[in-house]
C-alpha cells in the first residue's frame, strides 16, 4: 500500500524532513529568536490635546500591556504639531461624506519629512465637532508612511469622543488605553 503512495523519492524527502525538524539545530534556532521584539513609535499629537490625558497616561498603560503579553517591546516618542490639517470624510449612519478621520495624507508633508524614522506612528487627533469614522483605524505597510526606504504602519485616533477617557474599561484602569491596545498598537505591530 505505501508504494501505491509514495515513490522512493517522495519517501526520502520525508525522511529528511523528520530528521531536520526533530534535529538540535532546528530546535536551537527556536531558541535564537530574541526574547523582546523592540519597535520605536512616533506619536504625533495634534490639534493642541492635552498630552498627560490624551496620551501620556494611555499610552503608559498600552504599552505595559503589550510588554507582558507578547514580546513586542514598544517605545514611544511623542511630538507635538500645532499645524493644521485636513480632515477625510466618509460616509457613515450619521450621513453621507460625514464622519471624519485623520489620515497620513491630511498632514502637511512637512510632518511627515521632519519626524525621524520610526518602526511605526500614531496621529492623536481633535474631530472639530464632526462625528469620528471609528475609534480609531490602523492603515498597515500598503498604505503606510514611506520613511526610511520602507512602507511603514500608522495608527489614527480621535481623542475628543466621551468614550476616549481614562475611566477603567474591560480590565484596564484607562479606556483610552484599551482603545490604543485592542486594535491600534496591536494591529500596527502586525503588519
Amino acid at each position: 500500500m505505501l508504494r501505491k503512495h509514495f515513490n522512493k523519492s517522495a519517501l526520502c524527502s520525508l525522511i529528511l524532513l523528520l530528521v531536520f525538524a526533530f534535529s538540535p539545530v532546528f530546535t536551537k534556532a527556536e531558541t535564537l529568536l530574541p526574547e523582546n521584539i523592540r519597535w520605536k513609535a512616533m506619536a504625533i499629537l495634534l490639534d493642541g490635546i492635552n498630552t498627560t490625558e490624551k496620551y501620556s497616561i494611555p499610552v503608559t498603560e498600552a504599552g505595559e500591556f503589550i510588554r507582558s503579553n507578547s514580546r513586542f517591546e514598544v517605545q514611544f516618542f511623542g511630538e507635538v504639531f500645532d499645524i493644521p490639517h485636513t480632515y477625510t470624510f466618509y460616509d457613515c449612519t450619521e450621513g453621507l461624506q460625514t464622519c471624519v478621520l485623520v489620515n497620513k495624507w491630511d498632514l502637511d508633508p512637512s510632518i511627515w519629512e521632519s519626524v525621524p524614522t520610526r518602526d511605526f506612528y500614531m496621529l492623536l487627533w481633535d474631530t472639530a465637532g464632526n462625528p469620528p469614522l471609528q475609534a480609531g483605524g490602523t492603515w498597515g505597510v500598503s498604505e503606510g508612511v514611506f520613511k526610511g526606504g520602507l512602507s511603514r504602519p500608522y495608527i489614527t485616533i480621535p481623542v475628543d469622543p466621551w468614550w476616549f477617557n481614562n475611566e477603567p474599561f474591560e480590565g484596564f484602569s484607562s479606556r483610552a488605553a484599551q482603545i490604543m491596545t485592542q486594535g491600534k498598537i496591536g494591529d500596527a505591530l502586525i503588519f
